[in-house]
């Protein structure tokens, strides 16, 4: 900086210095997140080793000006950091994904017990692998026949029958029922004949 006198012509000099600081703060916004079934939601957590600077989160969650928010929604999460003492930030990304989708499921057909096929199986079947089973009935929350726990089990009584189908990778779960119908009653037998037999009478008509 140069000044000059208006009144003598004399001139003066001074340096002034001028310190940049424009370094933005580092940040690390954490491992990507999973939301399912059983985990209804996630816990971001950001971190900088930056000294005082400010978080948040976009979207925000519980505690969008926390350093460590809870979500319970899959997307992109951005954490901004802001250094006051300079003014300047810096962000990081985290991915919630969101995996709630149910498994498909679907069982056999009504079945029919009788005298003559005294027992059926009942089968279901799903796109999930792997995949937990459970047959319940005819009482509700029963285990059901043979194999309960497997996708087919082998039932003696009529009566209604539920399969609880469980994701094993993301816990969702889907149900599906089927009938069996019991027809074991015995037809009527009747007769009008009555007759006793003896040596004379050894046959009668009973038709």
């Amino acid at each position: 900086l140069t000044t000059t006198s208006t009144v003598n012509g004399c001139t003066n000099t001074a340096v002034v210095s001028a310190i940049a600081n424009t370094v933005q703060p580092q940040v690390n916004a954490g491992p990507d997140q999973i939301i399912n079934c059983s985990v209804s939601n996630a816990t971001l957590t950001g971190s900088s080793p930056t000294s005082g600077v400010l978080y948040s989160w976009n979207p925000g969650g519980s505690t969008p000006s926390s350093s460590t928010t809870v979500v319970n929604a899959g997307g992109t999460y951005t954490l901004t950091v802001t250094n006051p003492v300079n003014g300047c930030t810096n962000t990081a990304v985290q991915s919630v994904v969101q995996n709630t989708t149910a498994p498909t499921l679907s069982v056999s057909s009504t079945q029919t017990i009788d005298c003559t096929t005294t027992s059926t199986t009942l089968s279901g079947t799903t796109t999930a692998n792997p995949a937990n089973y459970s047959w319940t009935g005819p009482a509700a929350g029963n285990p059901a026949g043979s194999t309960p726990t497997n996708s087919t089990t082998a039932i003696s009584v009529g009566g209604t029958y539920t399969l609880t189908l469980s994701d094993a990778v993301n816990s969702c779960t889907s149900s599906a029922v089927v009938s069996v119908i019991q027809n074991t009653t015995a037809p009527v037998a009747t007769s009008s004949v009555s007759a006793i037999l003896n040596c004379t009478l050894t046959s009668v008509d009973a038709s």
